[in-house]
């Protein structure tokens, strides 16, 4: 990651500062994974979080159901749409914009950032993604929603 840049609104930064925005992602190469394993299976790469890189064929998928999660699957926008229309069944999981804060300057920390660097991060980057997420992101076939207590309920139409 720290070798690595992105192109974000025009200019170029080290990916190590927006890590986990939607410009981090190798969406050619997740398109061609998404088709292989849908087609005969294939190795799959892994993010570490220690290393803060994707680690290559760590893994090998070969299941009838294959789950994949992520923040922007939905997002509405022309790259990521061509993800999105490889998939047979969508879910959503939303929560409130102040419990993701919560949560994901909780998790910094426990990653063993300061609580002041874990709040910069969020002011600077996550905030970002949470917004973009919540009001950019197509209709799924089913919506949960993660609840103050930590309950995922599923949100009826």
């Amino acid at each position: 990651m720290n070798a690595h840049f992105a192109v974000v609104d025009g200019s170029t930064i080290p990916m190590k500062l927006i890590k986990g925005a939607p410009e981090t992602y190798d969406l050619d190469n997740l398109q061609a994974k998404i088709r292989e394993v849908k087609q005969e299976g294939t190795d799959w790469p892994v993010y570490d979080r220690n290393l803060h890189d994707v680690i290559e064929n760590a893994i090998s998928v070969e299941n009838e159901i294959i789950l994949i999660e992520g923040n922007y699957l939905l997002l509405k926008n022309p790259r990521w749409t061509n993800i999105r229309a490889l998939a047979d069944y969508s879910v959503f999981i939303k929560a409130d914009k102040e419990l993701l804060k919560t949560r994901l300057i909780e998790r910094k920390v426990r990653g063993g950032k300061t609580q002041g660097e874990s709040e910069h991060f969020y002011n600077t980057s996550d905030s970002k993604n949470v917004e973009l997420v919540l009001n950019n992101s197509a209709e799924a076939d089913e919506t949960w929603i993660v609840e103050a207590d930590g309950n995922i309920i599923k949100e009826e139409d």
